[in-house]
Parts: structure tokens; C-alpha cells; sequence
């Protein structure tokens, strides 16, 4: 490190400690100091708080929901300075680029200026521009802020039991990504091509020739944004079906396309005529394979109140060690379902169901998942965005509804007697791990801990549905078995033929089809 490097974090460190002193830190934080001294602090920490904001697995929900105000509207630079960054970034000067560009910015964020331009072609733009030298200061502050690293966790209650400097490399790490600009412009690419398939969804078309990694150029949305809808209602918008389109799309965001916009407030959300319009893609939420096929089974878990599938979804997406006592986190599952009740599911606390899975977690030394957490607080950032249109929707019921038409629009009889197959296999694994279960449950009699709760009514409309459950299967296997029967008695020769099939063939057929009809109607009405 040069000297003149070191003279800069050490003036940079006295006003850090200046403004720390100011508000009297060592006093401890509340959520309402902790936002005002990351503001004082300067960009770079209102971007950590912003993404804290994200992250209900490390700090209180109380300090999540006040980090989430934070808007970070900075004092514009110079428009000769946007003007020397984009005529270096794109190699030519502003009027061999843009018919028009104003010099009047639309914003002024932490780390970039955003202005409206028009190209040669005619067409309307936002470019986005990122400050110069933004890498390297948010670099030192970061280096900073790691030697200070103890304080802070203590005094920001951060918890003892967190890893401090892992937190602030993942947070570095997040940072990096939205200071790369061309990883924007993927983001918006690939959602855009997801929303191919929905007519009334949108998101700006990004123009490659006129972006770099430090400068991006995007189509301009106009409308009305959703924080200008809550404010004043237009007559001519039907806030209930706006607020159960969104809700709809934010459900194929998150299961279908496993790729979903992370930070879902009103001011990132436009509506453009009759389309829903997202915007900012700086920070994506993406959901893997393990942790969507977790997220279903949850869903479907608390729909039918079963705490041992909520048990397997929880553990199914973490990272978990042999010493896990599945009995007993089984039994803290159950007592977490039973305050939330299967009968009253659309008036569920989603932002309080996710905080109890966490607190949970940590409970039993079980690392949170990153996607969980960040998964996690999109979705309540989300439910505050439907809460404030005042419509009446409820995100869970829109869910729910959403999986109908999922289960129906993916119903395949293979699938279902491979589902099968695969189930009989997970449950003969459970067998074999019954003989360690049972052992668990005998320490916690020895030990005194064990609560039975007895409710026979809770416990015979279970059987019901298990029954239920059951018999739809069988169904779907006695029409899979029509269907390949049938096939194999499409070959005689020597049978009535109707409709151009042997009449064996033609019979089963028609009974595989009208199971088939039957388990549709059953899965629908469930």
C-alpha cells in the first residue's frame, strides 16, 4: 500500500470515528441510529444497509424493516463529469451517440447518476451512469469496516454466534455484482425472455451497443409507478385484479422461473398502459433446483398441516451435520404449525412464519441458507408492496391458487408413478433411519422432555386427507395402467375395431380417460 493510500484510509477512518462519536455508538444502536449513521457514514454503507435489509437471518426484523427505508438520493455530480464517463466508456462524444440527452438527472444513487437521452434511432432511454472511482473507495471503506468489525458486531446486535467478516465478504461480494453493470444487463435480458410468454409483463430492453460495465443503457418505461398508485388512485385502474396479476407473476418469478426480482417495492414497479413493468435489476433473487423442489414441498406442508414434510422442506435446503436431532426439531415444526392453523391459512403472518423457520434454524446451529434468507425477505418486502395497493388480495391465497393451476397444467401420469417410485424410496430410507428416531425419542422420556399433544379431531381429518390422498393416487396408477394396456392391444388383429382400435384397446382407453378426468377434478377441488 502506497502512502498516500494509507493517508487516505487513516483520514477516511477519523471521519468514520467522528461520525460515530457524533451519534454516540458505544450508547448501543436502535434501527431508527443505525440508518441515520450509514447515511452519515456515506454510499457505500447506505448500500450495506440496503442489503442488510435482505438478510432477516442476521439482524432483527425490527432493524430489517427500518434498513429497508433506506433510498439512497445523493447530491447529483456534474453533468461534464457524466459526460467525460460515458464519452470514455463508449469511445465517442454525447452528440455522435444521442439526439438529446438531458443534463437534469433523474436520480443520484450510491453508486451511479441515471439520465434520459434519445438515440440517432429515435428511440427513448435511461443510462445509467456509475461514478468514477466507486470501486476503489467502497474498497477501503470495506477494509475499514472489517477492522471495526467486533464493535459493530456487538454493538449492532448482530449476534455473537455470526461470522462477521464472512458476513461482510458476502455483502462485498453482492456489491461487486451490482458495480458490474454488463451482470445488470444479463439480469434484465434473462428476465425480459422469461416474461416472453406473459403479454401484460414487461421490463426494459437493454441496448449492448451503448453499454459497458460501468455505463448501461436501457429502453425508457413510461407510466405510472406503483408508489405514485398508492398515493393517489386512478379511477380508471382496477387496483384488485392489478394486485392479483402481480401476484401472479411474482409466483412464476419465484417457482417457475426460479429467478425473482429481490428487492420488490412500490418504487420498482411501473405500470406502463395495461402492462406491469420491473425495473432495477441490480439485485436478482435465484433459486436452485434443491431449494424449489424445498420451497414446494413447505407450500404443500402447510397446506396439509404436516409437520414432517415441513421437517424434510426446512432441512432439505440447509446445510446440516449428523448431530441434528430431526425428533426434536419435528416436534418445534409442529408447535410453529399449530400457531399458524391449516383452517386459517389466507390470514397467515408469512413475514412472521419466515422469521419462526429462522429463528428455528438457528436454534438448532443449522447455517441459514443465503437464497432462504434473501428468498425470505423479497417475500415480505413483496407483501408489503400488495398490502399498500389496499385491494384485498392476499399473497398466500393467490399462491395457493397459482399451485392449482400448476399441479393441473403439469399433471403427467408418468411422472406420477415415477413420483411414486421415488416416494417408496425416501420412505424405506426412513425405515432404515427408524431404529436412531426411536432411540431419540427415548432420551427425550429419559430426560423428561417428551409432550404428548391428543387431538382427535386434528388427527382424524388428517387420516381423512391421507386417505383421500391415497386413493387419488391409486387412481392416477389404475390410469396409467388403462393407457399402457391399451397401447398393447392396439396391435390386434383379429378384434371389432371402433374408431380405428381394437375394441379391448378402444375399452380401456376410454376407462384410462375417464380416471384420468376423475383425478383431475380430485386435485383441483383439493
Amino acid at each position: 500500500m502506497t502512502e498516500t493510500s494509507e493517508a487516505k484510509n487513516h483520514s477516511r477512518l477519523f471521519e468514520m470515528l467522528g461520525i460515530l462519536r457524533k451519534h454516540d455508538v458505544l450508547r448501543g444502536f436502535t434501527p431508527e441510529k443505525l440508518c441515520a449513521v450509514l447515511v452519515d457514514l456515506g454510499p457505500t454503507y447506505i448500500k450495506i444497509g440496503q442489503l442488510m435489509s435482505l438478510r432477516p437471518d442476521f439482524l432483527p426484523k425490527e432493524y430489517c424493516d427500518e434498513l429497508s427505508n433506506l433510498r439512497d438520493s445523493l447530491n447529483p455530480i456534474s453533468f461534464e463529469e457524466i459526460s467525460s464517463i460515458i464519452t470514455s466508456e463508449l469511445g465517442k462524444p454525447l452528440d455522435e451517440l444521442f439526439s438529446d440527452i438531458k443534463k437534469e438527472p433523474l436520480g443520484s444513487a450510491s453508486i451511479a447518476q441515471v439520465h434520459s437521452a434519445t438515440l440517432k434511432t429515435g428511440e427513448r432511454v435511461v443510462i445509467k451512469v456509475q461514478y468514477r472511482n466507486i470501486l476503489e473507495k467502497m474498497q477501503r471503506d470495506v477494509k475499514i469496516l472489517k477492522r471495526a468489525g467486533k464493535i459493530l458486531q456487538i454493538t449492532a446486535h448482530i449476534g455473537r454466534n455470526v461470522d462477521f467478516d464472512s458476513l461482510v465478504d458476502e455483502l462485498w461480494n453482492t456489491i461487486l455484482e451490482e458495480l458490474d453493470f454488463e451482470k445488470e444487463a444479463d439480469n434484465l435480458e434473462r428476465f425480459r425472455k422469461n416474461q416472453d410468454s406473459e403479454p401484460k409483463v414487461t421490463s426494459p430492453r437493454v441496448f449492448r451497443d451503448y453499454s459497458t460495465k460501468n455505463v448501461l443503457t436501457m429502453e425508457e418505461i413510461s407510466g405510472t409507478s406503483f408508489n405514485e398508485l398508492i398515493k393517489k388512485k386512478r379511477e380508471d385502474v382496477d387496483l384488485r385484479e392489478l394486485s392479483i396479476r402481480l401476484a401472479e407473476n411474482y409466483c412464476k418469478q419465484a417457482i417457475d422461473d426460479r429467478f425473482f426480482h429481490a428487492d420488490p417495492h412500490p418504487g420498482n414497479i411501473i405500470l406502463s398502459g395495461d402492462q406491469i413493468a420491473w425495473i432495477d435489476m441490480g439485485a436478482m433473487g435465484e433459486v436452485s433446483d434443491v431449494f424449489s423442489s424445498a420451497l414446494s414441498e413447505a407450500i404443500l406442508a402447510i397446506f396439509e398441516d404436516d409437520m414432517y414434510k415441513m421437517t424434510d422442506a426446512i432441512l432439505l435446503c440447509c446445510e446440516t451435520n449428523e448431530n441434528v436431532d430431526r425428533t426434536a426439531m419435528a416436534r418445534q415444526v409442529s408447535a410453529m404449525m399449530r400457531r399458524y392453523g391449516i383452517q386459517n391459512f389466507e390470514e397467515m403472518d408469512t413475514s412472521k412464519l419466515f422469521e419462526d423457520i429462522i429463528a428455528l434454524l438457528k436454534k438448532n446451529d443449522i447455517k441459514v441458507p443465503s437464497e432462504l434468507a434473501v428468498f425470505a425477505r423479497s417475500v415480505i418486502i413483496f407483501e408489503g408492496t400488495l398490502s399498500s395497493l389496499n385491494a384485498g388480495v392476499d399473497l398466500v391465497q393467490v399462491l395457493k391458487d397459482y399451485y392449482k393451476k400448476k399441479t393441473i397444467r403439469d399433471f403427467s401420469v408418468k411422472e406420477t408413478v415415477e413420483n411414486t417410485g421415488r416416494q417408496l424410496v425416501t420412505n424405506a430410507k426412513k425405515l432404515m433411519n427408524l431404529p436412531a428416531e426411536v432411540e431419540n425419542v427415548m432420551h427425550l422420556v429419559e430426560d423428561g422432555d417428551l409432550t404428548v399433544h391428543v387431538e382427535n379431531s386434528e388427527s382424524e381429518e388428517m387420516r381423512k386427507e391421507s386417505a383421500k390422498r391415497n386413493f387419488t393416487l391409486a387412481l392416477s396408477i389404475i390410469a396409467a395402467a388403462c393407457f399402457l394396456t391399451s397401447g398393447l392391444f392396439s396391435s390386434l388383429s383379429n378384434a371389432s375395431v371402433v374408431f380405428g382400435l381394437p375394441l379391448p384397446s378402444f375399452i380401456l382407453l376410454v376407462a384410462g380417460s375417464l380416471l384420468l378426468l376423475l383425478v383431475l377434478i380430485r386435485i383441483y377441488k383439493k
